[in-house]
């Protein structure tokens, strides 16, 4: 399905084509300029999926991409995951991802435990 944005339209993908003409959504259609639907116009299930497509490609467009391709991935990450953060505040956080879970790991790993 293609989706309109300031600059034509794309496969659907939420991360536009083109330059970028600015970095709110457009009123009328509620579209990011250059950046594709607005995160807060996507279902929950959308948002995930495009979350999930900038944090895959995060990496080759930090080490390869040029400076406006790497200001694009930033706008749209920053907008996605502020979404996803506005929507769910109390998400579920991985006990092995806080510094208590991490000491507990090391603990059985052999390896020294952070102070």
């Amino acid at each position: 399905m293609e989706q309109p944005t300031a600059s034509g339209t794309n496969s659907g993908t939420g991360t536009g084509t083109g330059p970028s003409t600015g970095t709110g959504p457009s009123p009328s259609t509620g579209t990011s300029p250059g950046i594709g639907i607005a995160a807060s116009e996507l279902s929950d299930e959308d948002l995930l999926r495009e979350l999930a497509a900038v944090h895959r490609t995060r990496d080759e467009t930090f080490r390869f991409g040029s400076d406006q391709a790497l200001a694009h991935h930033n706008r749209r990450t920053a907008e996605l995951e502020g979404e996803y953060l506005r929507r769910f505040p109390d998400r579920e956080v991985s006990p092995a991802r806080l510094a208590e879970g991490v000491r507990d790991r090391s603990a059985w790993t052999g390896a020294e435990q952070l102070p």
